[in-house]
């Protein structure tokens, strides 16, 4: 059964986290990330950074970044970002997770396929807090994951 508080306040810690990344990219590197406003939307932002266009998804974790040996993804997000990567012209995505102790990214990009093969795994899995039912995961090792201050686009 579906938790309704648990994922009313899930969904306003998320608002929240959306605002520090859009301020933490707007006062870092004056980049403007614009939100998706189709709620259908696979990906959470967008961006251009001198002419590379990248998609931003973020998650919202109420724990520090090394707690778990990994941190998931749904599928479908890594899937539709590599069919927009070869359809679309989309230079990248950047996966954004917001942790107590501050904000983690991996990026996947073109050259992505060789060294995901040890970065990540597919699997099923879901929220138990919330009453999710197992879906489909990416699965990333979070001693990949990299301070987000590390972020270079050029």
């Amino acid at each position: 059964m579906i938790n309704l508080a648990q994922q009313i306040k899930d969904v306003a810690y998320g608002e929240i986290g959306e605002l520090k990344l859009k301020k933490y990219f707007k006062d870092k590197w004056d980049y403007q990330i614009i939100k998706y406003e189709d709620k259908n939307a696979i990906h959470d932002f967008h961006v251009t950074i001198n002419d590379k266009k990248y998609l931003i998804e973020l998650k919202n974790r109420r724990i520090n970044h090394y707690k778990y040996s990994t941190t998931m993804v749904g599928k479908n997000k890594i899937i539709e970002g590599r069919r927009r990567m070869v359809t679309d012209g989309i230079d990248g995505v950047i996966y954004v997770w917001c942790y107590n102790d501050g904000f983690y990214y991996w990026l996947d990009n073109d050259n992505c396929d060789e060294r995901g093969k040890k970065q990540y795994y597919f699997s099923y899995g879901g929220n138990t807090s919330r009453g999710d039912n197992d879906k489909p995961l990416c699965y990333i090792y979070t001693k990949h994951l990299l301070p987000l201050h590390q972020l270079h686009l050029n």
